[in-house]
């Protein structure tokens, strides 16, 4: 062989090699990526189902273990806002607010009662914006902006925080159920603005609400139609 045949295989051996090496870390790295994406699945997945899991534990390794631990930690803050949310949301006292029990006990000027609506409606307000607050950009990236890694695996954090299945199907139920709540709020509160103007023309007799006036009546019936509409709906 020539020096020139001897140069130019040279030069295919090492451009075999190095085109080797790549397909192989390329292909390390996906393997990776997929195995971190089944990961952190399953990490939410637990999380909803309010499995025992821990957090530190780590199943990736170098700067893919930098974005598992971003990742886990954001979702685990994400289901503790969640949770809070959802405990305002399922609020057993909501159910009682016209019961004749209360109506009874909190009647006729129910200042227990329009006191439970202002409270709820700040810890609703409350426990939402810091819920809302998780899917800002600047709240999911502050989990790794610090961190030295490259913008890649910054940015494939970012996808995963992000990602549709993940998170966005909770915010949608939730804006849903927020909105729903708020609106049988509304109704109960105008239900009990209405017990406290005509306090003169109701009583509990018997175990049940008893209007003096029929148009009253049929008023407070139209509103618990409305209002169970609203429970149902």
């Amino acid at each position: 062989m020539t020096k020139k045949g001897k140069i130019i295989l040279a030069v295919v051996i090492v451009l075999a090699i190095i085109v080797g090496l790549l397909i192989y870390f390329v292909s390390r790295d996906l393997s990776v990526e997929r195995e971190l994406k089944e990961e952190i699945k399953n990490y939410h997945n637990s999380l909803v189902e309010n499995k025992e899991i821990d957090k530190e534990n780590i199943v990736t390794t170098g700067d893919y273990a930098i974005v598992e631990k971003a990742l886990k930690e954001y979702l685990s803050d994400c289901n503790t806002h969640y949770n809070d949310l959802n405990n305002v949301v399922n609020d057993q006292q909501i159910n009682n607010n016209l019961t004749v029990q209360n109506i009874e006990a909190d009647g006729p000027n129910f200042t227990t009662t329009k006191q439970y609506f202002i409270d709820i409606s700040d810890r609703l307000s409350n426990a939402e914006e810091v819920y809302l607050n998780d899917f800002e950009d600047k709240t999911i990236m502050s989990y790794i902006e610090d961190e030295t890694v490259s913008d890649y695996y910054k940015d494939f954090y970012y996808d995963l925080a992000t990602n549709e299945d993940v998170m966005i199907s909770e915010k949608n139920d939730f804006d849903s159920s927020i909105d729903k709540l708020n609106n049988i709020l509304n109704k109960q509160e105008e239900m009990i603005d209405f017990l406290i103007t005509n306090q003169l023309n109701w009583r509990i007799m018997n175990g049940a609400l008893v209007f003096f006036d029929n148009n009253l009546a049929t008023t407070y019936n139209t509103y618990t139609e409305e209002l169970n509409k609203l429970t149902e709906g």
